[in-house]
């Protein structure tokens, strides 16, 4: 849940402000390009998703693998994919604070990416621990859509609050925000499960 309400939070303050910020910093009154750029990283993962399990396959020996590609692999493994999102989400919300517009855009669009594979893999830890329960799997979810839809309302009134004071204000506090989901969430995880 507390990955949840975050990822909402962090999509929902980049949402809520992007164009504005666009528009007001750097001076770009492309609209439609804004939110073809805005779709373009939800398109992306979409399609990502189903390519990249084809490209890289379910081979994985641990004993066999090397260091970095074990590392690559726990990253990108239960319960750790999600501490990755989280990084990227204060990576992205960084980026996009960036002076070159081009920079912004790019950090802008893999949010979209973020936002689509943090849902599936919340979704992916829910099914997990339920253990095959639907009971226990719809309870772990309304609890995950209620910290979302807290999420959504903090990112409502708080992002339009930090822009009056500065146009990078909400960028900031979403990367701080993640950032703290990110180390309460890995140092627990490591601390269960070890890494």
């Amino acid at each position: 849940a507390l990955c949840a309400g975050c990822n909402l939070t962090a999509y929902a303050i980049e949402f809520a402000t992007f164009a504005i910020y666009f528009k007001q910093v750097h001076k770009w009154n492309e609209a439609k390009l804004a939110g073809v750029a805005q779709t373009a990283g939800d398109l992306m993962a979409a399609v990502s998703m189903q390519v990249i399990p084809v490209l890289i396959g379910s081979r994985y020996n641990r004993d066999e693998a090397g260091c970095l590609r074990r590392f690559f692999h726990n990253i990108m493994s239960q319960p750790y994919y999600l501490s990755f999102a989280l990084a990227t989400w204060v990576i992205f919300h960084i980026g996009l604070c960036c002076p070159v517009l081009a920079l912004a855009i790019v950090a802008q669009v893999f949010m979209g990416t973020t936002y689509v594979y943090a849902s599936k893999w919340i979704s992916d830890m829910n099914t997990f621990y339920s253990m095959g329960d639907s009971t226990v799997f719809l309870s772990i979810q309304v609890v995950c859509r209620n910290a979302e839809a807290l999420g959504g309302a903090v990112a409502g009134i708080i992002s339009v609050w930090l822009f009056t004071l500065d146009p990078l204000a909400p960028f900031f506090f979403a990367a701080a925000l993640s950032g703290l989901i990110f180390l309460i969430y890995t140092v627990g995880f490591c601390g269960r499960l070890g890494f």
